[in-house]
C-alpha cells in the first residue's frame, strides 16, 4: 500500500490514569506508524488532565461523563469525516471510551465508530483506586474507579442492554500480572467477547510493547487487521436472544432464566411494597431482583457498595446519594455539607422532586460492606427512613426500595426496628438443589453446546456447590480454547473464590 494513501479511518488512543498521550503510547503508535498494512488509518490520541494526587484547591479533575464528552468534541472535529473509527484506551481511557460509545448509540443518529479494545481496564473498578479515594482530596477520577461505584454499573448495564457487542467489533486486554486491575474486573463477562490474557505483562507495561514482534503489539495489530469490510454485524441472522451466560439479567435473556419459587415471591413483594433480598454468595440475588423490577418496566438506579468499606452506615447512604446526583446531573453542593441524618434525607428529597419524565424507579442498594452489627443497625434505621420519603415525593413519581445482602438484616431488627417490617419485604434466597442446577444446565446447553458427557455433567453439577454462578463460570470456562482442554476438575478449581459474589 502507497505510504501516501488517503487516511480514510482512524485509530484513536486514550490513556489511563496519571498518563498522558506520549508517556502512554508512543512506543506502541510508533509501530503502527512504521507498518505499511496501517497507511490509510490516521494516527491519532485524546489527552486530558489526569493524575493520581489531587491536592485542595487544585485544578477540578473531570469526571469519565466529563471525559467522554471530551472525548466527542475531539472526534467531532478532527474525525467526523472518517469512514471508520477505532478507539483504542488503557486503564481509565477504556472506561471513558466505553461511555463514549454507549452515549453514541443512545442517539438515533449514525456513527463511525467501527471497533473498540479496551487494555487493562478496570470495568468492576480497581482495588488501587480504593486506597487512593482516601488520600485524594476531591479526585473525581479515583472515586469513580472504585470497585461499586455506579457510573461503572451503569455503563456495564447500558452496553448489555443496547447490545454493543453486535454493533461494533471489541477486545478486552489483561495482563497476567496486574496488581492494580483484576482479571475479573478487565473482562466484563459479557457473551462474544475477544478476550487476551497477556500473562507476563503488569499493568503499565502492557501497552509498551519492544519490537514489531512484541506480542502486545500483535494482539491489536492483529484485531485492526481482521475487522470486516463493513461496520455491520458478520453475515447471518442477528440474533434478539440474550446470551444464555449472562450475570446481568436483560429482558432478551428470559429465554435462559430458570424459574425458582422465589421469583414469584420477590414479583409478588415488590408489587405492594419495598423488598429486601438476603441470601448466600452466587445464588441469583441480584438478578432475580433485576428481573422482577424490569418486568414492571420500572427505572432502575443501582448502587453496589462494597468498594467503601471503611464509611459509616450514614457514609454509604451520602454516596447514594452523591451518585444518584451523578446520573440525575443534580450539584451536590448540598449534600456536600450534610451531617445529620435530617440534611442527608433532605438532599435525598431534593433529588426525586428534581426527577422528571418517569413514573417509577427503583433504588436497588446491594453489597453492603458493613460487618459491626451496631452500624448495621443504624443502616437498617436509614433504611426505614429512606421509605418514607415516598411522601415527600411528586404524586407522579414512586420511588422503590430495593437491597440486596448476604447477611438477613432480620437478625440485626429488634425492637427498634418493627416499624421497618411494615415498610419493606423481607425474603431470602437459598442454596441451590442439585435438580435445579440440572435444569438450569440444560437450559443453558441446548444453545452453548458444552458436549459434557453425563459424567461430566454431574461433576459440574456438584462442583458448582449449589451456586447458579459458578456453575455457569465453569461451562463459560469449557468453552474457551484453553478451556477446552482441561479437565473438569481443572475447570472447576479455576472458578475464583469470589466468583460467586453477587
Amino acid at each position: 500500500m502507497a505510504l501516501n494513501a488517503p487516511k480514510t479511518d482512524v485509530i484513536l488512543f486514550v490513556h489511563g490514569l496519571s498518563g498522558t498521550a506520549d508517556g502512554t503510547w508512543s512506543k506502541m503508535i510508533e509501530l503502527f506508524l512504521r507498518d505499511n498494512l496501517f497507511a490509510r488509518y490516521e494516527i491519532d490520541t485524546y489527552e486530558y488532565p489526569t493524575s493520581k494526587i489531587r491536592v485542595p484547591l487544585g485544578r477540578k479533575m473531570p469526571g469519565i461523563p466529563e471525559l467522554a464528552e471530551g472525548l466527542a468534541s475531539h472526534l467531532d472535529t478532527y474525525h467526523s469525516k472518517r469512514e471508520n473509527v477505532i478507539l483504542v484506551g488503557h486503564s481509565l481511557g477504556g472506561l471513558v471510551l466505553r461511555y463514549f460509545i454507549v452515549s453514541a448509540f443512545k442517539k438515533s443518529a449514525p456513527n463511525n465508530i467501527r471497533a473498540a479494545a479496551m487494555i487493562a481496564t478496570p470495568h468492576a473498578g480497581a482495588d488501587l483506586a480504593r486506597f487512593g479515594k482516601t488520600l485524594s482530596w476531591g479526585h473525581s477520577h479515583l472515586k469513580q474507579l472504585v470497585k461499586g461505584h455506579g457510573i461503572l454499573s451503569s455503563i456495564l448495564t447500558d452496553w448489555a442492554s443496547l447490545e454493543i457487542e453486535t454493533k461494533i467489533k471489541t477486545i478486552y486486554v489483561t495482563g497476567g500480572v496486574d496488581a492494580v486491575v483484576s482479571r475479573e474486573s478487565s473482562m466484563p463477562y459479557y457473551g462474544g467477547v475477544n478476550f487476551q490474557n497477556l500473562i507476563n505483562y503488569g499493568h503499565v507495561d502492557v501497552i509498551k510493547p519492544e519490537h514489531s514482534n512484541d506480542i502486545r503489539f500483535k494482539v491489536l495489530k492483529k484485531f485492526v487487521e481482521e475487522l470486516p469490510s463493513s461496520k455491520k454485524p458478520d453475515a447471518g441472522p442477528l440474533k434478539t436472544q440474550g446470551w444464555p451466560l449472562f450475570f446481568r439479567y436483560q429482558l432478551n435473556c428470559e429465554d435462559f432464566y430458570y424459574i425458582r419459587r422465589v421469583d414469584d415471591d420477590v414479583e409478588q413483594a415488590l408489587s405492594g411494597s419495598n423488598i429486601w433480598l438476603s441470601g448466600p454468595s452466587g445464588m441469583g440475588k441480584t438478578v432475580a431482583l433485576t428481573r422482577a423490577i424490569m418486568k414492571k418496566d420500572w427505572s432502575v438506579y443501582y448502587f453496589s457498595l462494597d468498594g467503601f468499606l471503611d464509611l459509616s452506615a450514614i457514609d454509604l447512604m451520602k454516596e447514594v446519594c452523591r451518585q444518584l446526583m451523578d446520573r440525575l446531573c443534580v450539584s451536590d453542593a448540598q449534600l456536600a455539607a450534610a451531617i445529620s441524618l435530617a440534611e442527608v434525607l433532605r438532599c435525598f428529597s431534593s433529588t426525586f422532586l428534581s426527577v422528571t419524565g418517569q413514573k417509577r424507579m427503583a433504588m436497588f442498594i446491594e453489597e453492603i460492606p458493613i460487618v459491626s452489627s451496631k452500624e448495621y443497625c443504624k443502616f437498617l434505621n436509614l433504611a426505614y427512613h429512606l421509605s418514607m420519603l415516598q411522601e415527600t415525593c411528586k404524586d407522579n413519581l414512586q420511588v422503590v426500595w430495593v437491597f440486596s445482602s448476604i447477611v438477613d438484616p432480620l437478625e440485626f431488627s429488634k425492637q427498634s426496628h418493627v416499624k421497618l417490617l411494615e415498610r419493606y419485604a423481607f425474603l431470602n434466597i437459598g442454596v441451590w438443589e442439585s435438580t435445579e442446577l440440572q435444569e438450569l444446565f440444560q437450559l443453558v446447553d441446548r444453545e452453548v453446546k458444552t458436549q459434557f458427557t453425563a459424567e461430566e455433567t454431574s461433576q459440574v453439577i456438584i462442583g458448582s456447590k449449589g451456586s447458579p454462578r459458578n456453575l455457569k463460570l465453569i461451562v463459560k470456562n469449557r468453552l474457551t480454547e484453553v478451556g477446552s482442554k482441561k479437565s473438569i476438575p481443572e475447570l472447576i478449581s479455576s472458578v475464583p473464590v469470589s466468583a460467586s459474589n453477587d
